[in-house]
């Protein structure tokens, strides 16, 4: 049995942990089932070409010029009302920045703007879906929002996993939003290794949710996690390590 346990740490190890999912590729990893890591089907994809336009009457031009994240310029004035409203009704509770370096700090890792996210209200799901599929990652993280909303879960793991599979493997925000779609699935033991992925990469508000749903869990399954996340995060983005931990999250103590 130890030797089989020790073999699979291996495979996992080796593997690219991309898994293909319908029409995008998905982000599936090693689950954690009944004290045992298994392994899911696991294949290597390459990254489509972004189609990206040059006529500027086309509408879908427009679109990703709508949800692009503001300048840091814009930034400056306005980031409580882009990343820091956490505490209102209305507001996308993961935009919690305490300071403008914080809400610079989000931005660079792939969080949109409250602006972007209430396009949702008036754009077409349709042509969210054909930005997407011209390779615009602002458009499948807005689509796997969306998928939260109206409580598809399928789908926002399908959108939120297509935006870390094709975007900056440093950005945080997509594993966040995939640990938020498993852990309404009530599968913690893979929303725990998403979340540590994104800590790893310096979100601390992911390593509190991760040592939340963690509490109870052993503490052996708990290095489990780590030990793959680091091999995860070394076979996407490579060594040395620093190289990938070294853009921690501000603390919003400096009043922006």
């Amino acid at each position: 049995m130890k030797i089989k346990y020790i073999l699979i740490l291996t495979i996992l190890g080796i593997a690219s942990y991309l898994l293909l999912s319908t029409q995008e590729s998905g982000h599936e990893l090693a689950v954690m089932n009944s004290n045992k890591i298994t392994e899911k089907p696991i294949t290597d994809q390459p990254k489509p070409k972004t189609v990206k336009s040059t006529n500027l009457n086309d509408p879908l031009t427009s679109l990703a010029a709508m949800i692009a994240p503001p300048s840091d310029a814009e930034l400056e004035d306005s980031w409580q009302d882009e990343y820091g409203c956490a505490k209102q009704p209305d507001c996308f509770k993961q935009l919690s920045a305490q300071s403008y370096a914080e809400a610079l700090w989000m931005k660079r890792k792939g969080y949109p703007s409250m602006s972007a996210i209430n396009k949702l209200q008036e754009l077409s799901r349709k042509d969210l879906i054909k930005l997407s599929n011209r390779g615009n990652n602002d458009a499948k993280k807005l689509l796997a929002i969306d998928a939260l909303k109206r409580n598809n879960l399928k789908k926002a793991r399908r959108y939120s996993g297509g935006s870390i599979a094709h975007g900056d493997m440093r950005e945080t925000f997509g594993h966040r939003l995939l640990a938020e779609a498993y852990m309404r699935e009530k599968r913690m033991g893979v929303a725990s290794f998403e979340l540590r992925i994104a800590s790893i990469l310096g979100d601390t508000a992911a390593n509190q949710d991760f040592l939340r749903i963690t509490a109870n869990t052993p503490a052996a399954a708990i290095n489990n996690w780590n030990e793959l996340a680091y091999k995860y995060l070394s076979s996407q983005i490579g060594t040395p390590v620093s190289d990938w931990t070294n853009d921690p999250r501000p603390s919003g103590q400096d009043g922006g």
